[in-house]
């Protein structure tokens, strides 16, 4: 894609446009977009050049200088989610204790949690909620046994 800074490429440059187009090729150096190496060339050119096609031929793949450079955005991030069933099972493991009913809730919740949505933010919550969950049931299993 050639610039739009030219008026059309068979005109002929004068010096002012080429002194100009090699300011610009040094903005662009500064900036990033181009290598030492490649600037010496692009400055060759411009320096050589006769027409603005010359000159866009220079500055080909380069943003015209003085407008703002915007980034092109990717694709949308996936936003992430909590299902709340890890949370539940959080809690119903941390509540296991009353009596083992919650804890046994909290089993189910958790695996609910990682089977239904698995890329969801709640899973080192269901995996606790699972963990604890577990050592509920074990210590009444053991207690009551």
């Amino acid at each position: 894609m050639e610039p739009q800074w030219w008026p059309t490429p068979n005109s002929r440059a004068a010096d002012n446009d080429r002194e100009r187009a090699v300011e610009a090729l040094k903005v662009h150096f500064q900036a990033g977009r181009i290598q030492a190496d490649e600037l010496s060339d692009r400055i060759g050119l411009a320096l050589n050049a006769q027409t603005f096609g010359d000159l866009n031929r220079a500055m080909v793949d380069l943003p015209p200088v003085g407008l703002p450079v915007v980034p092109i955005a990717g694709p949308p991030q996936h936003l992430r989610k909590r299902n709340g069933l890890g949370i539940a099972a959080l809690l119903c493991g941390f509540f296991g204790f009353f009596c083992g009913i919650p804890a046994v809730l909290g089993v189910g919740l958790g695996v609910a949690s990682l089977v239904g949505d698995g890329d969801s933010d709640d899973r080192g919550f269901a995996i606790a909620g699972i963990v604890m969950s577990m050592l509920w049931l074990a210590a009444f299993a053991i207690l009551f046994t």
